[in-house]
């Protein structure tokens, strides 16, 4: 699988609840590279429950519940508070996964991320991407890609969903962690997961709708930001995803013909879009790992079936978490002595994490700009996309 079962096993792992010291204030800070565009960022969290459907992945007799994090463009946006990168339950699984598998050794903390809370919404409407994380993985392991995505003018909302994500977080710091027990026999339970996933990203477009409509969808009510609906582009979705994550992606677009283009990062292919494909544009990315002739047989059934304009690339010497912020994190504390180069390069590869980034963005901003019609020069499309290495991967 190229949701490779080692991954998952090791991702599922950092659901485990840990207690951590507070970083002391010396410690090495790790930054969220900045994004490049020129648009400010605002982030609002909502609450959101299904009252037509019941949780079958938790299986707790309670309605679906979970928490969407949009991201937009904002304006005056330096007169609100700097939203933090990720909550405290998700920074702990970090720490997990830094102390366990790449021999971490002392202390660090992550800083703010570049969104404001609440900040005014800037003229809109602007296209509106769904972002679904991998297995085990909060929303928050996306931070570099959602902003820079934001700051190029795209509205993201951050799905995350209880059972399976690691950490999500609730008002009130209430925290549902991931089943115990999940990774055993997971592969039989990956389709499962992927339409409850599918299903939460349909109805945060239903909640998108209504803010649209000038409802607010918040179980809390909470007030929204100033603007937030008319920077949201209903007739311009798409949505993108790392690993479990992108197969939810394929599978909603198969099942939701809002979602115009869709973005699979390493990830393998389950449900009925497997054999159906899509027939909207859908661009994969591959690590490094296994990539180019040796193809997964989810992801090349996919690709052959899929009769929309469709891409496949391979980011050369990645491995599968290069498509996530643990590539921020570990780079930077291999940096600052806490964790040795070569433990770090076992989760992220050998590519140049400023490389590694800089691709993720360049393709995704040109794959939803050529599909949005914001490329200003759409023949130029494949020079963008042109980069040593970043290669063509065929079936």
């Amino acid at each position: 699988m190229r949701i490779a079962l080692r991954a998952l096993l090791v991702a599922a792992l950092l659901i485990v609840p840990v207690k951590t010291a507070v970083a002391q204030a010396d410690a090495p800070v790790v930054t969220l590279p900045a994004p490049t565009g020129s648009e400010s960022i605002g982030v609002v969290s909502l609450h959101l429950v299904d009252e037509n459907r019941v949780d079958e992945v938790l299986n707790n007799g309670r309605k679906r519940e979970f928490p969407l994090r949009i991201f937009y463009p904002a304006v005056d946006a330096e007169k609100w508070p700097a939203d933090t990168w990720a909550p405290e339950a998700v920074v702990d699984d970090f720490r997990e996964y830094v102390t366990k598998y790449a021999n971490g050794a002392g202390d660090w903390r992550l800083g703010n991320s570049h969104a404001r809370v609440g900040a005014p919404a800037a003229a809109g409407p602007r296209p509106i991407l769904l972002y679904s994380p991998g297995f085990g993985s909060s929303s928050m392991v996306g931070a570099a890609l959602i902003e820079e995505l934001v700051s190029h003018g795209y509205v993201v909302a951050a799905l995350d969903h209880p059972g399976d994500v690691g950490a999500v977080v609730f008002p009130g710091d209430r925290v549902v962690r991931q089943i115990p027990g999940i990774e055993v026999d997971l592969e039989s339970k990956l389709p499962g997961l992927v339409q409850a996933r599918v299903d939460d990203a349909r109805y945060a477009l239903d909640a998108l709708a209504a803010v649209v409509a000038g409802r607010n969808p918040d179980a809390e009510q909470r007030p929204l930001p100033a603007g937030l609906g008319g920077v949201l582009d209903l007739s311009s979705v798409g949505m993108f995803g790392h690993s479990l994550g992108g197969a939810t992606s394929a599978q909603a677009m198969l099942e939701d013909p809002r979602i115009r283009a869709g973005v699979d990062m390493d990830g393998s292919i389950f449900g009925s879009v497997r054999d159906a494909g899509v027939d909207r544009p859908f661009l994969l990315m591959s690590s490094g790992e296994g990539a180019f002739l040796n193809w997964e047989p989810s992801r090349r059934d996919f690709f052959e079936h899929s009769r929309g304009a469709k891409l496949a690339v391979a980011l050369g010497d990645s491995l599968h978490m290069s498509f996530s912020d643990l590539q921020v994190v570990l780079s930077q504390l291999a940096a600052a002595g806490v964790v040795p180069h070569e433990d770090a390069a076992k989760s992220i590869g050998t590519i140049p994490v400023t490389d590694s980034i800089d691709l993720q963005r360049g393709y995704l901003r040109t794959f939803f700009n050529t599909n949005f019609g914001r490329l200003a020069d759409s023949a130029q499309a494949p020079w963008q996309l042109a980069h040593p290495q970043m290669r063509l991967d065929r079936p």
